[in-house]
């Protein structure tokens, strides 16, 4: 029984990388399609303090805390273009210091 929990928890944390990668993937690409011309949809506030939040609260993922913490800047990077500003907000800082 225990070898089951083990294994349970082990695809637990496979699926959540997974579901992790795959909200990071759609990240990109929402902002490859942003910088290549598509203003409709750029990621907003909520794209990514979604993703932080989640990365934040799986402590138990290796490195998530490094992977909300790139989230963070990348958030704040993208403010070059005021088009696409994305002011920090509370909920966002707290989601990186739940990570930590």
């Amino acid at each position: 029984s225990s070898q089951n929990d083990d294994d349970d928890n082990d695809d637990d944390v496979q699926n959540i990388i997974q579901a992790g990668n795959q909200a990071e993937q759609f990240l990109h690409q929402m902002i490859t399609m942003y910088n290549n011309g598509n203003k409709n949809c750029p990621p907003d506030i909520r794209t990514y303090t979604t993703l932080i939040s989640f990365w934040a609260r799986h402590k138990k993922i290796p490195q998530s805390a490094e992977r909300a913490e790139k989230l963070l800047r990348l958030m704040l990077g993208i403010t070059e273009d005021a088009n696409a500003l994305i002011p920090l907000n509370s909920y966002s800082s707290h989601g990186l210091q739940s990570a930590g």
